[in-house]
């Protein structure tokens, strides 16, 4: 649940703003990085070290018809959905599923039409 849903007392809330209270949350990104695995995700993020190119996540997407596209994530796509998590209270099942709807795009999109977008992109960026 979000963080806003919460009803907070009111002692709380008054600690809050004379600076007696505070709120922390931390993130272990060796968890994420299993958990990412644990769906398919191929992670050679900050708990593994390397050189990575810049994208230390990735995963491969199959559409019915045989193609397969493998998804390269920026770490920085990652602590992203992690900083939104810890905003929000949410759990690193949040962060998992966030990230892995890439899986879903075959039911989106066939691969012609997938394929077709990328074209047009790369032209446009001549």
């Amino acid at each position: 649940m979000r963080f806003f849903n919460y009803k907070i007392p009111k002692i709380a809330v008054d600690d809050l703003l004379h600076n007696r209270l505070a709120v922390a949350a931390m993130a272990n990104f060796a968890r994420v990085d299993a958990a990412l695995v644990n769906q398919g995700f191929t992670a050679s993020g900050i708990t593994s070290g390397g050189d990575n190119e810049g994208y230390p996540y990735s995963i491969d997407v199959g559409w019915p018809t045989g193609e397969t596209l493998r998804f390269k994530i920026p770490s920085t796509q990652v602590s992203r959905e992690v900083e939104r998590a810890l905003y929000e209270f949410s759990g690193l099942d949040d962060v998992v599923r966030h990230l892995a709807s890439v899986k879903l795009l075959p039911d989106l999109i066939p691969y012609d039409e997938w394929e077709a977008s990328l074209k047009s992109e790369a032209t446009d960026q001549d």
